[in-house]
C-alpha cells in the first residue's frame, strides 16, 4: 500500500513563523508578507484536527517538524501512526516505519512550488493577487489573518493563519470538504539547525518505492 501524503501536511509545512510583532501601520497584505519574509528557520510540536464539511472529527494527530529556508523541511507524525516527511531540496522523502516503506520523489518535479503555501512564502509581494486578506485581532489579542483564494480551483479554499504574543499559535485550511486544524507549541524561530537533520538514510530491509525514476523518463520523453 502506497501512501499518499496529505495536502494539507505539505502546505502546513511552509507556513511556520514566530515573529516580534511590529507596531508599524501596514496593509494586512503587507503585514503578513513582513512577517513571514523574516523567518530563516522554524521549528515547534504540533496537534490536529480534521474534520469532513458536517463538522465531524475525521481523524487526530500529533508531531514535531523542523522548518529551514528556502526549501529545507523535517516533518514527522507520531500519533495514530509513525510517518516521516524530509525534504531536502533534491529530493522528497515519505518513510512509514510500520510498513517499512519510503517513498522517494524528485522536489523539482513534484510541483510543490504550485501549493498556496509555496506561493505565501515566494511570492514577490504579489499576495493581493492569489488571496483576498483580512486581518482581525480578539479580546486575547490573538491576531488572525484569512486569506481566501481568489481562483475557484484551488485545493486550499482558505487559509486562517493566527499569531498570539508574537508566535504562530494555530494554522487552519480549508478545503471543500473538509478543514484542518494546527496548534504548535514549544515554538523556536530563527535557531541554528543542522542541515544533515533534513537527509535521510534509507533503513535496511526497507522497500522503496521511487517514483523520481518515473519522472526523470517523463521528463526526456520515455
Amino acid at each position: 500500500m502506497i501512501y499518499i501524503v496529505n495536502y494539507a501536511i505539505f502546505a502546513c509545512i511552509f507556513l511556520m513563523p514566530s515573529v516580534t510583532l511590529s507596531a508599524e501601520k501596514k496593509s494586512d497584505e503587507e503585514q503578513i508578507q513582513s512577517w513571514l519574509k523574516r523567518i530563516s528557520s522554524f521549528e515547534a510540536k504540533f496537534t490536529q484536527s480534521t474534520y469532513d464539511q458536517h463538522q465531524g472529527l475525521i481523524s487526530k494527530g500529533s508531531g514535531n517538524f523542523q522548518y529551514k529556508r528556502p526549501n529545507l523541511v523535517r516533518w514527522i507524525t507520531h500519533y495514530p501512526v509513525e510517518q516521516h516527511i524530509i525534504i531536502n531540496g533534491q529530493n522528497i522523502w515519505v518513510y512509514d516505519p510500520d510498513l517499512e516503506q519510503v517513498l522517494v520523489d524528485n522536489y523539482s518535479s513534484a510541483n510543490l512550488s504550485a501549493s498556496p503555501l509555496f506561493k505565501l512564502l515566494g511570492t514577490g509581494g504579489d499576495l493581493g493577487n492569489h488571496y483576498s486578506i483580512q486581518r482581525s485581532l480578539d479580546e486575547n489579542k490573538k491576531t488572525t489573518f484569512k486569506l481566501t483564494a481568489k481562483l475557484q480551483n484551488e485545493p486550499v479554499r482558505a487559509i486562517e493563519i493566527s499569531f498570539l504574543a508574537g508566535i504562530l499559535n494555530s494554522l487552519s485550511l480549508h478545503t471543500y470538504d473538509q478543514v484542518s486544524h494546527f496548534l504548535f507549541f514549544n515554538q523556536s524561530a530563527n535557531s541554528i539547525m543542522d542541515t544533515s537533520n533534513f537527509s535521510f538514510k534509507i533503513p535496511p530491509d526497507t522497500d522503496v518505492i521511487d517514483r523520481s525514476i518515473f519522472r526523470d523518463r517523463e521528463g526526456a520523453g520515455w
